[in-house]
């Protein structure tokens, strides 16, 4: 009887980022007043977040069991009085199960904060060139990979009979031996439902109040706002797996010649039964 179990877990990833990734609340307030001529005034805000996230669960099972089983392969001759000959049963219980547990990652968003600007060129100076400018930009990326690899392979040669009874006067019953056997192979995958927050990571709130008022003649006056928000989210689950069985069963093949009285002569039986499950959620 052989039974064989593997436990190999994934790590379940849960990340509840929150608003770590958000710009949460921006404020600005810049302006350009009472500049001379000639002057380059300029107010520049630049907020920039990037997130790169990797997540890679890989698990790989690789197992292979063989057994080369054998009570027959006997000779009985030259024998002036044989009682009965029979050989043994050989019964086989052999089970395979892995489980694994994985996770799937669902993620969530809201949005990425609050930016109020208030940006103003106020009296400025002839041939001035006055700027505000602002720019907000996030960018994430995640990856997240499941893998789970699974091979089981099973060999057996099983063997009661090519018995040899020959040249005997008197021989009894000759009887090989059965052979019964279970193979069950039992895979379970689970992916676990975990949620990642993003946190703010979708749309913005965003208010701007722009205004040039009083500009000097020959002024260049400009007001930039730029807000963009980038998410890439990649999420990959793949379970493989590989039964392979294989046996080779024999009672029969028996010589039974020159005797001279020979009782009953009965091969044996052979069952097997195969059982396999496999099942990914």
């Amino acid at each position: 009887m052989s039974k064989l179990k593997l436990l190999a877990p994934i790590a379940l990833v849960t990340l509840a980022l929150g608003t770590g990734l958000a710009y949460a609340s921006v404020n600005t307030d810049s302006t350009n007043s009472l500049t001379g001529p000639f002057s380059d005034n300029q107010s520049i805000i630049d907020t920039s977040k990037l997130f790169d996230f990797q997540l890679n669960n890989l698990a790989s099972i690789d197992r292979s069991a063989s057994a080369d089983i054998n009570t027959g392969g006997n000779d009985t001759s030259t024998n002036t009085t044989l009682a009965g000959v029979r050989t043994g049963d050989v019964n086989v219980d052999f089970t395979h199960r892995n489980d694994l547990a994985g996770n799937l990652i669902v993620p969530t968003m809201t949005g990425l904060g609050n930016v109020a600007t208030l940006d103003r060129n106020l009296l400025t100076g002839p041939n001035s060139i006055n700027e505000n400018i602002v720019n907000a930009d996030q960018s994430i990326n995640l990856d997240i990979t499941n893998n789970s690899r699974v091979t089981d392979s099973v060999a057996l040669d099983l063997n009661t009979g090519n018995n040899e009874v020959s040249t005997n006067t008197t021989v009894g019953n000759v009887t090989t031996g059965d052979i019964t056997g279970a193979v069950r192979f039992d895979n379970v995958g689970s992916r676990m439902v975990s949620f990642l927050n993003l946190g703010n990571a979708g749309n913005s709130d965003v208010t701007a109040s722009l205004g040039n008022g009083t500009t000097g003649p020959n002024s260049v006056n400009e007001n930039d706002l730029s807000a963009n928000s980038t998410v890439n989210v990649a999420i990959e689950n793949q379970t493989d797996v590989v039964n392979a069985f294989a046996a080779t069963a024999q009672t029969g093949n028996n010589e039974v010649s020159t005797n001279t009285t020979v009782g009953n002569v009965r091969t044996g039986n052979v069952r097997i039964n195969l059982d396999s499950t496999n099942t990914a959620f």
